[in-house]
């Protein structure tokens, strides 16, 4: 036995491929099977899942997508949820022409399993390419052990928001994949194409995850540009910015005109892509107590702003202006109430962390100061810049979760998503595990070759 185990090095590791494989397709089939039990037990209704739903089976009576129709005369999607991302009811439209039977809510569950798999198979991958097998393996057991379904809310984007996050670290980790080649061609171009259809997908899924991704990708470029500029060419950039430019804000924005495009009725003077950010920031000073009257809730939102404009459109261009001229006034006037709100906020949305991964927390902040402690007397080490530029990718998003649930609401699943802050932290900690082990070795022993 001891023959057979030193005449081949590679058992092992073929062994842990096999078990490892047949552990993910064991949890996504138990899931997969059990869609329907998990749609009829959650616990929480939403109605835009039921939205998605009709949104899909007129697509497979009509032909037509973003209509409804199963209620009378066909109406428009934005004239229904002017502010919905439309990723979902894109996908499930898609799904339904290949079912032989309506889609019900057990389609939108599997339809987010399947977000989270690829995410997580995709950003899984790029590590490996980053030669940390590791840092992969150690994703793939938490993200399939954990992160597939959220059963109480399985039909809803909220399910998906891990395969999501994992989309769009992948995008920044494929843009330093690709920075760090020397050689361009086919895999280049390939690489872009991935950023394009991944950027763009997890924007029209959940556009607040994405954007977090466009700004941790804007940060690399200049990082890159500053530290690694003898790779890291203006042509290279300018085809990195103008990829995310597209994906990240002229499709999401533009989406609805693949319907007239199809033949379908043209996109009403309603058209709008989300709720947007001064009605956020709005909403947001009404999650603590406050002197204005403003509580977390879009239909007073909506009729404080009608008391200085009584006939504007809801969500139209000039109701943003209104709401926005409203929040800014309350800023300049009333400073320290805001601030405490923000603080109060801040405190909350921390305290929501800890409460449920506060070990995680613990160690990654432990790992960051042996890594500090190792690499503070040499910070220009490319092999330091190296694991500092990959923690930017996996953390910086999750910075922008908690501001946006800051901003917002910190109390709200669909704006501070924990599965996302968990990924981020547990990514975090092998990451820097990995450094601490490396880093005293040679240069050649570097994730990837900057």
């Amino acid at each position: 036995m001891k023959d057979v185990f030193r005449k081949k090095p590679q058992f092992f590791r073929v062994a842990l491929l096999v078990l490892l494989a047949m552990f993910c397709m064991g949890r996504v089939y138990y899931y997969w099977e059990h869609a329907s039990e998990i749609a009829n037990n959650m616990k929480l209704e939403n109605g835009r899942s039921n939205d998605w739903v009709e949104i899909a089976r007129c697509a497979k009576k009509t032909g037509q997508i973003f209509v409804l129709c199963d209620h009378g005369p066909v109406q428009l999607a934005e004239e229904i949820d002017q502010a919905d991302d439309r990723g979902h009811s894109l996908l499930i439209s898609i799904w339904s022409f290949f079912q032989n039977r309506p889609v019900e809510l057990l389609d939108l569950v599997r339809i987010n399993l399947l977000i989270n798999v690829i995410g997580i198979l995709a950003l899984t991958w790029l590590f490996w390419l980053f030669k940390m097998e590791l840092v992969s393996l150690f994703l793939v057991v938490t993200g399939f052990a954990f992160g597939l379904v959220l059963e109480e809310k399985a039909s809803d984007v909220v399910s998906a928001s891990l395969g999501i996050y994992c989309l769009v670290i992948s995008t920044t980790l494929t843009m330093l994949y690709l920075i760090a080649r020397k050689r361009q061609g086919k895999p280049f171009v390939g690489g872009l194409v991935y950023i394009f259809l991944a950027l763009s997908w997890a924007s029209l899924l959940r556009q607040s995850i994405a954007l977090g991704g466009v700004a941790t990708i804007l940060l690399s470029l200049f990082f890159c540009r500053k530290f690694y500029s003898n790779i890291m060419t203006w042509k290279k950039f300018g085809a990195f910015l103008l990829i995310v430019g597209i994906s990240a804000f002229v499709i999401p924005s533009n989406i609805l005109y693949l319907r007239p495009a199809l033949g379908g009725p043209p996109v009403s003077h309603k058209k709008v892509t989300a709720h947007g950010f001064s009605h956020a920031l709005y909403l947001g000073l009404g999650t603590e107590a406050n002197p204005w009257g403003i509580v977390w809730n879009d239909w007073v939102a909506e009729q404080n702003v009608r008391k200085l404009e009584p006939d504007i459109i809801y969500l139209s261009d000039h109701y943003f202006d209104t709401i926005r001229s409203m929040y800014f006034k309350i800023l300049m006037n009333d400073p320290l109430t805001v601030t405490r709100i923000y603080l109060s906020k801040a405190v909350s949305a921390i305290d929501n962390i800890c409460r449920h991964q506060w070990g995680l927390l613990s160690i990654g902040f432990f790992i960051y100061l042996i890594c500090l402690r190792i690499s503070w007397h040499r910070w220009k080490d490319r092999l330091f810049l190296d694991y500092l530029l990959l923690d930017f990718a996996v953390t910086l998003p999750i910075f922008f979760v908690v501001l946006l649930g800051v901003l917002a609401n910190p109390h709200k699943a669909y704006y501070f998503d924990f599965a996302s802050i968990c990924l981020g932290l547990i990514l975090f900690v092998a990451l820097n595990s990995i450094y601490v082990m490396t880093g005293s070795k040679e240069e050649e022993n570097k994730p990837v070759s900057f």
